[in-house]
């Protein structure tokens, strides 16, 4: 039951007030937006209304959420996209573990995303959540051999809600 945690506090749905029959995508935030933060949030555009993004974690400065939300409002898909915040790690496991679609959507040509890329596809693994993620050579070496999500080579929104359509 995903309305609850095991402490009765209420599930990421519940808090977010997202429909039960919607398609959930979770992004677990890094500290910046070149996360995937931009590319998810512009493909929302071009998905089904059913889909929402929840956004787990939080960014290192106002800006680039801003900037986010400016585009949201422009793509008037606002209303389709959460942040929901940091949380504990058990909290945050949880609330991964609620989504239907994990994205890891790191810019492969920067150093230290590639590092990073690995921490939160292994976040939405133990979580067994499928994935989507960037061609990051360990990543991507896992989704192609275990079957357990899809690789995304184009890093434009159009492609990926391709790949999330495909994947659903």
């Amino acid at each position: 039951d995903s309305t609850h945690g095991p402490g009765n506090e209420p599930g990421l749905r519940t808090l977010l007030g997202i429909p039960a029959n919607d398609i959930v995508l979770v992004s677990p935030c890094g500290i910046s937006a070149e996360t995937g933060a931009v590319l998810a949030a512009r493909a929302l555009r071009l998905l089904p209304p059913d889909h929402v993004l929840v956004f787990i974690g939080r960014f290192a400065n106002g800006k680039a959420k801003t900037a986010i939300r400016a585009m949201l409002r422009r793509d008037r898909t606002a209303h389709r996209c959460f942040f929901a915040g940091e949380a504990e790690p058990a909290q945050y496991r949880r609330w991964l573990a609620e989504g239907d679609l994990g994205l890891v959507l790191f810019d492969p040509a920067i150093a230290n995303m590639r590092l990073a890329a690995p921490n939160r596809f292994f976040d939405l693994l133990a979580a067994r959540v499928p994935i989507i993620a960037t061609e990051i050579a360990d990543v991507a070496a896992i989704l192609r051999r275990t079957g357990i999500g899809a690789v995304l080579r184009d890093r434009r929104p159009i492609a990926l809600a391709r790949t999330v359509t495909a994947a659903r």
